[in-house]
């Protein structure tokens, strides 16, 4: 069979971290920060039933409300149900250096543990790119030149501090634990975990127009680093050698695909996200593009984490939204003209969305159906609206056209491929994907 949604859940503030707490538990977390927006900061457990015999496939179990004049979450780490997240205390305290921004939160007591790593009175430096182990926590700072940061899950202890010759883009560690790597827009380095001690640096590809976006190990001996052509341009995904640096295999993605703002691997698997809502998969082992789902979000996507069986992979965005994306039993992503039509299908009712919002705009109705803009979740002047409507049904038009074209092909290729009638792929769809209201959540 091949991939599709599992489902969607909209939180109702903007998420920027996820990670995953178990097979079916995504911990997500975001919110308005620290202004007087109306926005609740969150940190949110979503139940994700792959099973397919539950009622609601995707639901929300649980949720922390933080304390208010406090910056959202901006990244998260999740080890042995407890959430290392990074949450900036309010201006007042980061001017003051009291700006605990390290914190540990269960979902059953809430916050456990705050620490000060930074030692920073700056309002612009928070904790980004947070990932948890056995062993170590490590993070970095959002400053530039960055700084990678290791503490003991223990204490919090200061184990080592690493700096980087410019801004941290990403920081992972190994699946089992014995070597932690950052990477800045030109190198990526390796360091044993525990001791801190550098064990490799790889540059960026000689031709310059490259620089280093996302990175994930995918073993002990390999790491997967995700880098941006100049001028999105495209994305280029090269596998490297952990023991000499070399580069095992590297592999230019689609040419629609213009940048990666997101990255993740478990397994077989790798999951890319892209600057242009849509989530790609390919092939841990030789980075062959397996699957492509155009238009996941409304805007733009923020993180994307596969769970730790490599079943299922969950992708947030500034909109609210976390969608889960089943990826087959089998393994085997068959690219049927059922998973094209519903990708044109979805690409449709964008584009229409987008010009009922034009019309509504531009007849003033909207104006008579809320006179009180402040309902208005993210209030926005008509003029971005009429923007952000036009921009979406031009990227709609563009992206129906590739997808019908490769439809064409692979309907020439292959004439036995079972399909379904839209009327019956639409009605499958909303009934396996829909998902929980916001006011229906377990306490």
């Amino acid at each position: 069979m091949p991939a599709g949604p599992l489902g969607v859940v909209d939180v109702g503030y903007p998420v920027f971290a996820s990670d995953w707490a178990s097979d079916s538990k995504l911990i997500v977390g975001g919110g308005g920060g620290e202004g007087k927006n109306g926005i609740k900061n969150k940190i949110t457990l979503i139940r994700a039933h792959k099973s397919g015999n539950q009622e609601k496939p995707v639901e929300v179990k649980d949720e922390i409300v933080l304390p208010d004049g406090e910056d959202n979450p901006t990244s998260l780490a999740v080890h042995k149900d407890l959430i290392y997240a990074g949450v900036n205390r309010s201006q007042q305290k980061v001017k003051a250096n009291e700006n605990d921004h390290l914190r540990v939160v269960s979902m059953e007591n809430n916050e456990l543990n705050s620490k000060n790593v930074f030692h920073s009175s700056s309002v612009d430096e928070y904790q980004k790119c947070t990932q948890a182990s056995a062993s170590i926590v490590a993070f970095c700072s959002a400053t530039s030149p960055g700084t990678l940061y290791a503490v003991s899950p223990k204490d919090l202890e200061l184990l080592y501090s690493k700096k980087a010759e410019g801004e941290i883009n990403d920081v992972h560690i190994s699946p089992e634990g014995s070597k932690v790597a950052f990477c800045t827009a030109k190198k990526i380095v390796v360091l044993e975990t525990v001791s801190g001690k550098q064990l490799l640096t790889i540059d960026r590809p000689k031709e310059g127009d490259k620089s280093f976006s996302k990175i994930r190990f995918i073993s002990e001996d390999y790491i997967v680093a995700a880098l941006n052509i100049t001028g999105k341009k495209g994305v280029v995904l090269s596998k490297y050698s952990v023991s000499d640096g070399s580069v095992a295999v590297s592999k230019k993605l689609s040419s629609r695909i213009k940048a990666v703002v997101a990255f993740d691997a478990q397994g077989k698997f790798a999951a890319v996200g892209t600057s242009d809502f849509s989530i790609v998969i390919v092939s841990s082992d030789n980075l062959k593009q397996l699957f492509m789902q155009t238009q996941v979000h409304p805007f733009a996507i923020t993180s994307i984490s596969i769970n730790p069986a490599g079943t299922v992979i969950g992708s947030t965005s500034v909109a609210g939204t976390v969608h889960f994306l089943d990826i087959p039993a089998d393994g085997e992503f068959h690219r049927t003209r059922a998973t094209v039509k519903w990708s044109v299908i979805s690409v449709i009712l964008t584009l229409l969305m987008a010009i009922a919002i034009q019309f509504l705009v531009k007849q003033q109705i909207i104006d008579a159906l809320i006179p009180n803009r402040s309902l208005l979740r993210f209030s926005q002047p008509v003029s971005e609206l009429v923007e952000t409507a036009s921009q979406t049904s031009t990227m709609a038009t563009e992206t129906i056209a590739p997808i019908i074209e490769e439809d064409a092909v692979e309907k020439e290729e292959d004439d036995d491929i079972e399909t379904e009638s839209v009327t019956e792929y639409v009605t499958r769809y909303v009934t396996e994907s829909e998902a929980s209201p916001s006011d229906d959540r377990e306490d």
